[in-house]
């Protein structure tokens, strides 16, 4: 059962790291803890993948998502400005952790590589 700690969960991450020591010290033969973290995710996600995979999969949100990701960004440095068109506004929430037979684990980790590849990571 899938378990986000990252955000409004007090103490989440502190929680997350006891889990996954907890876990690891009962290891049983044939299971396994894998920890993906992918660097920078939000800012080097596809906005065209990540738009189109909230309108299949989350359609009331896909309006106010759309709103906010469908036009450029301006990311003001000095007295220049840079339009932002693929990357997301934010940088947080990319760490996954996955226990389990490794059976299992190894393919979930070939369904992450291929979704990572789907939306640009």
């Amino acid at each position: 059962m899938p378990h986000q700690l990252g955000y409004g969960v007090r103490l989440g991450a502190e929680a997350a790291a006891h889990a996954a020591q907890l876990y690891l010290s009962k290891l049983t033969a044939n299971k396994a803890l894998l920890k993906l973290d992918f660097t920078n995710a939000f800012n080097t996600v596809r906005r065209d993948k990540m738009l189109a995979s909230v309108e299949q999969l989350a359609p009331s949100i896909f309006p106010f998502i759309h709103s906010v990701y469908s036009a450029p960004s301006s990311l003001f440095w000095d007295d220049r400005v840079i339009h932002s068109c693929e990357e997301l506004r934010m940088s947080y929430l990319d760490d996954i952790s996955l226990g389990g037979d490794v059976e299992d684990i190894s393919n979930d980790l070939v369904m992450f590589k291929q979704g990572a590849k789907d939306v640009g990571l």
